[in-house]
């Protein structure tokens, strides 16, 4: 499962990055020993490595930071890493067996003389539910399904010992240590926050690298640990040597530091040639359905694809918004599941809006809704609506580091607002004009 030789004293990666050079810094760390990579994949600090400016992080990352930068004067970081560490690590060793039901959930009824030799490992994502049942229909064996952010579902499997947990503890602090030691010098701006972004993963890298192990050994027969998200569980997996797959929900950044993954199923083309180079070892695969044929929709209607950023960032969608309601469109709003939704319901809205969540999927909503464009910020759902026939809008900042930090060329592949306003109002009700836009937005992607 390695990458190879230790070679991070060696790579180069200037300072002096372009927004266009967003993939440098991970694919340099990516050169590094595959059981390092967990602690230095902070895509949030790759960013602000490229753009040259301070991480920016929440409280406890703050203060985190602040006593890094007081530990490093007095050489006792480490010691603090571990305190910081070992206190996360008991406190997920406590919950993980805070369970009232101890039924392990599966894909379909009973388990034989041993676990299932296939399991799901998710967080709650939007798409989840779909992906699982699809996951699910490809087997022949029962699916374990697993929800890394709660350690009460990987307790219902089997719990993880003190002992082998602060084993794996004390040795994914010699890997830090080891990555830092060989740091390129070109990082060593940023040194304080690598080491602030171990510290916030090492107590949970050593909870999943302690299960995984576990489950390895009590389970030799595991075919294959599936994961929805490339972080810090995913790596752990791949470091306890267990045969591993990323069923890619979301799409991918350049500032990923990716875990060596068996095989991928990457949404695009674009992903699967960014993952081949990432990742040369993997089986690659594209996990998008064919095309839908072109068509008009019905009824003109917009679908916003809501999201969970902040209200001022949410904002941007007004303007749209507005325009659409004065050409005569209705506005229906399929809410993200990890949002509060009081930006929708303030009634301080410019425009009356229909909350839709009685959809299973995002799939069910389009066929349901027909809406004659889709409207987010930088969602995967702007790629869904493309293969579904049906134009995609984002309102993102044109050089919002995300979007010039995603692998697939969004703005490419979907219109924009408010630099598209002229085209939008074009296709509206124009059969042929919507047509000719789809077309061209969807050129290189089948």
């Amino acid at each position: 499962m390695s990458s190879g030789g230790f070679r991070g004293s060696q790579a180069n990666c200037s300072l002096k990055l372009r927004p266009s050079a967003l993939l440098r810094p991970a694919e340099t760390l990516q050169q590094l020993l595959a059981r390092c990579h967990w602690s230095v994949a902070d895509s949030a600090l790759l960013q602000a490595v490229v753009q040259g400016i301070p991480c920016s992080r929440g409280n406890a990352g703050r203060k985190l930071n602040a006593l890094v930068r007081v530990f490093e004067r007095v050489r006792l970081t480490y010691a603090l890493l571990f305190i910081v560490g070992a206190f996360e690590l008991i406190k997920l060793l406590m919950q993980q067996s805070r369970n009232t039901e101890r039924r392990i959930y599966v894909s379909s009824e009973g388990i034989a003389n041993h676990s299932p030799a296939t399991y799901f490992v998710g967080f709650g994502a939007g798409p989840e539910e779909s992906l699982f049942a699809t996951y699910c229909a490809e087997k022949d064996r029962p699916v374990v399904r697993i929800n890394q952010t709660k350690v009460e579902s990987m307790g219902r499997l089997h719990t993880v010992g003190v002992s082998e947990a602060f084993r794996f503890l004390w040795r994914a602090l010699g890997s830090a240590r080891q990555v830092m030691a060989n740091l390129p010098k070109e990082f060593s701006p940023w040194r304080d926050d690598f080491l602030t972004f171990i510290g916030m993963r090492l107590g949970y890298y050593a909870y999943v690298r302690t299960w995984f192990a576990q489950l390895k050994e009590s389970n030799p027969g595991v075919a294959e640990v599936c994961f929805l998200a490339a972080d810090t569980a995913a790596f752990a997996a791949v470091d306890a040597g267990l045969p591993t797959r990323h069923l890619q929900h979301g799409l991918i950044r350049h500032s990923l530091v990716q875990p060596t993954f068996d095989r991928v199923d990457a949404l695009t083309n674009e992903e699967v040639l960014h993952f081949r180079q990432r990742l040369p070892r993997a089986d690659i695969h594209l996990a998008r359905a064919t095309m839908a044929p072109i068509t008009l929709r019905k009824s003109p209607c917009v679908l916003v694809a809501s999201v969970y950023f902040h209200h001022e960032e949410m904002r941007r969608v007004l303007p749209f918004l507005e325009f659409a309601a004065q050409h005569g469109m209705a506005i229906h709003v399929r809410p993200h599941p990890g949002e509060d939704r009081s930006f929708w319901c303030t009634g301080d809205l410019p425009v009356t809006v229909s909350l839709e969540d009685s959809d299973a999927t995002f799939d069910a909503a389009l066929e349901r809704l027909q809406p004659s464009m889709v409207v987010s910020w930088f969602s995967t759902a702007l790629v869904d609506t493309l293969y579904r026939s049906v134009i995609p809008v984002s309102v993102s900042a044109r050089d919002d580091v995300n979007i010039q930090d995603l692998v697939y060329p969004l703005l490419r592949h979907c219109l924009h607002w408010p630099d598209d306003q002229n085209e939008l109002e074009t296709i509206i009700y124009d059969k042929t004009n919507y047509q000719a836009t789809l077309s061209r937005l969807r050129f290189g992607m089948e």
